[in-house]
């Protein structure tokens, strides 16, 4: 199972050792097997351009199980985070994936500081590699930096936000994206790698390399209560595509196949 080749084709954001290894023996390793799975299909082109030859590939998408749970206000207030929506206090934007390079954060700090937005910006996530420059960028009154959040917390997280932003340079999948949509939040997201594949219709998507672009986007979904709706509606249903148990069936049927 391969999720993506993020150490072999952005190397700068892991590592060196891991890029050593999986210079090492990554290759042989893909050659050699009888079955491949991946999440994407971009992530299958890339293998396939990364052995130089057309091998047994199935793309077998990840799921979600999320239930979408009524926020309690005391769980807000105890835990720091602004008011959720029913309270019309402290709206927030939010980011949720682990806190390392790859993801893209400091340019949506600056991007989102510059808008001087009336919402607060939550970044959550398990602080990662090379993230010192990212933590000292997010030391501001409008940005709150939790750290790692239970699967409850980061429920209530999305349900409550007005907008989920995932600015990635380049993904293998994107679960966050999809768990924000399952609990009703409108997604902002790159249009690069499996992230343009998979949410291109259902997502308002941009160039992560470019922060004008990145804040037009952002006051477009937060000025147009249409396109919100439209995003929210068409993203519920498009993540009800999505769960473990189909993960599971489609993985079972890609081991029974190698062996007819």
């Amino acid at each position: 199972m391969i999720h993506d080749l993020t150490p072999i084709l952005m190397p700068q954001y892991h590592e060196k050792r891991s890029t050593i290894i999986h210079r090492l023996l990554l290759k042989k390793v893909l050659k050699k097997s009888d079955l491949i799975l991946t999440a994407s299909e971009t992530t299958k082109r890339d293998i396939n351009s990364y052995i130089g030859k057309k091998k047994n590939i199935n793309v077998v998408p990840l799921g979600i199980d999320f239930k979408r749970e009524k926020t309690e206000l005391e769980f807000f207030l105890t835990n720091g985070y602004p008011k959720p929506k029913k309270e019309n206090k402290e709206p927030y934007i939010l980011y949720l994936g682990t806190i390392e390079p790859r993801k893209n954060l400091e340019r949506l700090i600056s991007a989102y500081l510059d808008l001087n937005l009336k919402q607060k910006l939550i970044i959550a996530g398990e602080i990662g590699w090379k993230a010192e420059q990212i933590v000292k960028k997010a030391d501001n009154p409008k940005i709150i930096l939790t750290g790692f959040v239970s699967e409850e917390e980061k429920t209530k997280l999305y349900k409550n936000a007005d907008l989920f932003i995932y600015p990635s340079y380049y993904e293998g999948f994107g679960l966050p994206p999809l768990e924000a949509m399952a609990n009703g939040t409108p997604v902002i997201c790159s249009n690069t790698g499996s992230l343009g594949e998979i949410f291109k219709d259902h997502a308002v998507t941009f160039n992560p390399l470019n922060k004008l672009e990145l804040q037009l986007s952002i006051k477009r979904v937060l000025e147009d209560k249409k396109l919100q709706n439209t995003l929210i509606n068409n993203g519920l249903k498009f993540a009800q595509k999505f769960s473990w148990k189909k993960t599971a069936e489609d993985t079972l049927k890609s081991f029974e196949g190698i062996f007819k």
